[in-house]
Parts: structure tokens; C-alpha cells; sequence
């Protein structure tokens, strides 16, 4: 019945069976379809987020790794980089 309400300048009271039940799977079909490209296009959103951050995770751990423990404190870092004895 809420889809009669997307509709209502159709004369209802006056449509058989035969002309409402289409327009109602219609109706029915569109906001089924509405509904999964919204959550397609939120869940590409959101793996698109995720692979992204995983990629800068993994790129921020080889440089670290490459250069130093991610353990050391400011001083060890400080002394890697020449800065203090």
C-alpha cells in the first residue's frame, strides 16, 4: 500500500487487479534495485577505504621496517638520523 502513495493521481478505487499488480511490482522492483545499488555503492566505497588504508599500513611498515625498529624511542631515532650522540 505505500507504493500507492508514490502514485496518487491514479484513480485506484477505479484500477482492476489486472492494471495495479504491475504497476505495483514495478514500483516494488525499483525500490529493490534503489536499495542494492545503495549498498553497492557503499560497500565499494567502503572496500575502497579499506584498500587503501591497508596499502598506506603496509607501505608505512616497509619504510619503517627498512630503516629502523618501530619499537625506538625519539632518542634512537633522533641518533639514526645523525641528530644527537
Amino acid at each position: 500500500m505505500v507504493a500507492l502513495h508514490l502514485v496518487p493521481k491514479l484513480p485506484t478505487s477505479r484500477m482492476s487487479a489486472e492494471l495495479l499488480l504491475p504497476l505495483l511490482t514495478m514500483v516494488a522492483l525499483e525500490v529493490e534495485l534503489g536499495v542494492l545499488e545503495k549498498r553497492a555503492i557503499e560497500e565499494g566505497i567502503e572496500d575502497s577505504i579499506n584498500r587503501r588504508m591497508t596499502r598506506g599500513k603496509n607501505s608505512l611498515l616497509r619504510t619503517n621496517l627498512g630503516h629502523h625498529n618501530l619499537n625506538w624511542s625519539v632518542t634512537d631515532h633522533a641518533q639514526l638520523y645523525g641528530l644527537v650522540e
